[in-house]
């Protein structure tokens, strides 16, 4: 059974990436453009919008990172703690 998908199922995330990049091409337009910083912001509001909705529903991220992390597995508080995850954290702090 396979499922039929419209256009209009994807418009949240055709909003969602349009968004992003009106960001970043009004912050390049004040800043003035440089590639490797449109690359910079428009990854920056990547994150943000999408780790964000990590947080809308983290019981039932944590259950489904717990699917496939070896240490999710073993341990409930990492699965709930998602910046912890992350490579780079510890740079907020440099």
């Amino acid at each position: 059974m396979q499922t039929r998908y419209s256009f209009r199922d994807f418009m949240p995330l055709i909003i969602i990436f349009l968004m992003i990049v009106g960001f970043t091409v009004i912050r390049q337009l004040v800043v003035g453009w440089h590639l490797s910083m449109a690359m910079n912001d428009f990854m920056a509001g990547f994150f943000l919008v999408f780790g964000g909705f990590k947080l809308l529903k983290l019981n039932q991220f944590a259950q489904a990172y717990a699917t496939y992390d070896i240490i999710a597995k073993r341990s409930t508080l990492y699965a709930y703690i998602p910046f912890f995850r992350d490579n780079s954290w510890h740079r907020l702090f440099i």
